[in-house]
């Protein structure tokens, strides 16, 4: 009964806002009505299956009036039902944002958005019911301040209290610091009056040399004293043809209590990584990249070979090390037929994951997906997905989109 009075009440004030500011309101928006059908398993490891297909409608609009510093409503959510059961309200209506938002305040100066937010800030945390304030005190510094409650577990309606899931933090970014953008993080979230995240952060992006991008990252997790986070990379171009990039990463999973992804028993691994590409005519390259991971139980090595253009890319894979042998395979590549139509088709024969759950041996997962754009407004896409692994020899599913975009 709440949820649906107060969407009673968010279509009112839709209506409202609409019909008030006729000659100042900028509307945009998409609707997507889509159909999922899969076979899941009955039980882990069965080979007994039974099908289900699910209807999801995602709505998101924006109505903003600039006149009033770009006062803006935001709203996105989503629908789901399935035919083959019957689905609690907390599952079936999802909102990822309602806010509202006004830009440049006090003459430039601020920024604001309150609601249910959607947003990466530095060290990502994703959604919560709150403010963002992002002051601007001079061209070069932004301070960004944000503070709630973590969004509720299944996005529904509801709230947490103040005391279940709170989260506050912010970040200062100075800009062309002599040529390095910088952006100092701090982030704090509290589960259940315990603190679960305590992460404080800097990024530095560094455009000094012509022909070099320098680009750190790195995250201190201060409730258990340990580094959580570690990305450094750098790309060096010397001529147009010819480009080189080295990666080094070290990460510590950032999952949640009330996560999906507690079913995983999820690893720390360390990477480091060297490539590099040749663009032997302006639209298509040569990649060649090299992996070494490091996890508790070994290290493994990783060879990719690939072919690349405006289209996507094809490529084999090679591995070998204390996690496993294989040859691989992997594709992204999406052609256009005739205007507006594009078929895609996605492959991945890869072993190497961090999650301990699965074993991903012998695993080949594909898609193959076709989009037309019938209009400006209509677009349609349909897409089948197989997938094979230890646990069921094959599994189909298929997806398919109507999108409405004004």
């Amino acid at each position: 009964m709440k949820t649906n009075l107060l969407l009673v009440t968010v279509l009112v004030i839709l209506l409202a806002v609409t019909q008030s500011f006729p000659q100042d309101l900028v509307t945009t928006g998409r609707f997507t009505n889509s159909v999922y059908a899969f076979e899941p398993p009955i039980l882990r490891g069965s080979e007994e299956s039974e099908t289900h297909v699910l209807l999801f409608q995602y709505f998101r609009f924006k109505a903003s009036m600039k006149e009033y510093n770009n006062l803006t409503f935001n709203l996105d959510t989503r629908f789901l039902t399935d035919l083959q059961e019957d689905i609690d309200n907390d599952l079936r209506f999802r909102v990822n944002r309602i806010s509202l938002s006004a830009d440049d305040l006090f003459n430039g100066f601020m920024d604001v958005e309150v609601g249910r937010l959607f947003f990466h800030p530095g060290i990502t945390f994703g959604s919560m019911d709150g403010v963002n304030l992002n002051l601007k005190p001079l061209k070069n510094l932004h301070v960004e301040l944000y503070a709630g409650v973590e969004s509720y577990m299944y996005r529904s309606y509801k709230m947490y209290n103040f005391s279940d899931a709170t989260v506050y933090g912010g970040s200062l970014k100075y800009f062309n610091f002599y040529r390095t953008n910088l952006d100092v993080s701090y982030l704090q979230k509290t589960y259940d009056s315990e603190i679960q995240w305590q992460l404080a952060g800097v990024s530095l992006a560094n455009y000094s040399f012509r022909d070099w991008k320098f680009l750190l990252q790195t995250h201190y997790d201060i409730a258990n004293s340990r580094l959580h986070r570690f990305f450094f990379s750098t790309r060096f171009t010397p001529t147009k043809q010819l480009h080189f990039n080295v990666n080094l990463k070290q990460q510590h999973p950032q999952v949640y209590a009330d996560s999906y992804f507690q079913m995983f028993d999820l690893k720390e691994y360390r990477k480091a990584g060297v490539g590099a590409s040749y663009y032997f005519t302006n639209e298509y390259a040569l990649n060649i990249d090299y992996d070494l991971f490091q996890i508790e139980d070994g290290q493994g090595n990783r060879v990719i070979l690939s072919l690349n253009n405006n289209h996507g890319s094809i490529g084999v894979v090679y591995e070998t090390g204390d996690l496993g042998d294989q040859i691989g395979f992997m594709a992204d590549y999406g052609y256009e037929f005739l205007p507006g139509l594009v078929g895609s088709i996605y492959i991945d024969y890869l072993r190497y994951r961090f999650e301990e759950i699965y074993s991903y041996e012998n695993q080949l997962t594909n898609a193959v997906r076709v989009a037309y754009d019938i209009s400006r407004n209509w677009k349609v896409d349909l897409e089948y997905q197989f997938l094979n692994d230890k646990f069921k020899t094959s599994d189909h599913r298929l997806l398919n989109h109507i999108h409405f975009i004004w």
